[in-house]
């Protein structure tokens, strides 16, 4: 996720442009009010006509339609930021190892150190990546005392 994320704001350019057709001046004014969002996110707008705007670039890992990002943007209001939380958040635990993956040791070495380096020890989920875990209590859940 941290290394999805680091690449967030690079874009590539649409051969054909969204268009996005803006119901009210309150959505136009919605959608003002994101363009500098926008753009860090990786996606350029312009206002092309009154109630037109123009997505000419999106970010690499956009796999969504203009439908899509219209829905996403002004029907359901969430924010550009939010919009690509979740695409990397998705790609990041789709390409997580799984259970029953088997690791060289060098790979599982590499991973754990990676892992005790995070600012925040879990997933974009929320998930714990690992937990501390008091003798006394690892001893009473294998019957040791």
């Amino acid at each position: 996720y941290d290394a999805l994320m680091k690449n967030a704001n690079k874009k590539q350019n649409l051969l054909i442009p969204y268009r996005i057709k803006t119901e009210s001046p309150e959505d136009d004014k919605y959608f003002e009010n994101l363009l500098s969002e926008l753009k860090d996110s990786g996606f350029e707008v312009r206002k092309t006509q009154e109630d037109i705007w123009e997505i000419i670039s999106v970010p690499i890992t956009w796999q969504g339609t203009e439908n899509e990002l219209k829905e996403l943007l002004l029907e359901k209001r969430i924010s550009p930021k939010e919009i690509m939380h979740n695409i990397f958040a998705t790609a990041a635990c789709r390409s997580a190892i799984k259970e029953g993956n088997i690791l060289d040791r060098e790979t599982a070495t590499s991973l754990i150190k990676e892992i005790f380096a995070l600012e925040e020890p879990h997933c974009p989920h929320g998930r714990p990546l690992w937990i501390e875990l008091p003798r006394e209590k690892l001893y009473e859940l294998i019957k040791r005392t």
